[in-house]
Parts: structure tokens; sequence; C-alpha cells
């Protein structure tokens, strides 16, 4: 059984993502890739990348095919304006069956406590829409559609 090991990061020159190996050097931190061109013939090449944006590929991908990447902003395929993004860490198990879990899960936007975090259970279900780097404001719609739920149901 082999897992790619992938990264994505903002270029520092260019702004642009980059994907491929990671590492940290005295003078930065860089994205890598080996780029084959026959059996015999290599090049390689690292780009200096903001190690705020570094993000770690989940080794899964969306309805679309899309690769999943810690920070992107997912939205359930079947839920209307159910957004959420992918983090990796220490997060509570919504049914109460143990105090707290770790691994890759979607912190719901905003904090709902109603929807499994557990990544496993969305991976075949969700759409990637963007990132918390490239596309900040579709958690703050996220946040709106929720708070006008929420003033709808106390009405």
């Amino acid at each position: 059984m082999s897992r790619e090991i992938l990264f994505k990061g903002k270029s520092t020159a260019t702004g642009e993502w980059t994907e491929g190996g990671y590492f940290e050097a005295p003078h930065g931190c860089f994205i890598s890739e080996t780029v084959w061109e026959n059996e015999k013939k290599w090049s390689q090449w690292a780009r200096t990348v903001d190690p705020s944006t570094v993000c770690q590929y989940t080794g899964l991908t969306d309805r679309n095919g899309v690769k999943i990447f810690e920070g992107d902003i997912v939205k359930i395929f079947d839920y209307p304006d159910c957004y959420g993004c992918v983090r990796f860490g220490s997060y509570a198990d919504v049914r109460g069956t143990v105090d707290a879990c770790y691994g890759w899960y979607i912190e719901f936007l905003p904090n709902n406590d109603y929807y499994r975090q557990d990544f496993g259970n969305w991976a075949n279900k969700i759409v990637v829409v963007g990132n918390c780097f490239n596309n900040p404001e579709l958690l703050q719609v996220a946040a709106q559609h929720a708070d006008q739920d929420v003033l709808a149901l106390a009405t």
C-alpha cells in the first residue's frame, strides 16, 4: 500500500500555488518537484513558498476528482449553504461516543454541532470550492447564511 505525500504552498515570487515535496532550509521554506521527461532524463526545481500557506494533501479527492488539501474550503454536495474547512488535528466527536478524535476533519462554518466532523464520513460527498487563503469570503458568506437561518428559526 502506498500513499502520496504531497504539499502545496504559495510561491513568494509569483503568488501562484505550487505542489510537490516540502522542506525547510536556513534560508526559507520550499516546495520541490522532480519532473521526469523520460526514464533517464529528469529535472528538479524548488520554489520558495510562504510557510503560512503550506498545506498537506489528505490523500483523497472530491466528487470531481480534485485533490483535497488541508485549508481547502469544501461544500457538502447535498446540503445547501453547508461549507467547511479541511483541518488536521484534534476535534470533538459530535455523537459523544469519545472525548476527542485526531486526524483529518471538516470544521463546519459556523461551528455546527450537529454535523459529523470526521473527514471519512464526507469524503465522497464534498466538492472543493476554494481555500481559506484565496477565498476567505466563502467563510464569511457561510457564517452570514447560518445567522439568517438562526434568525428565521427564532421568529
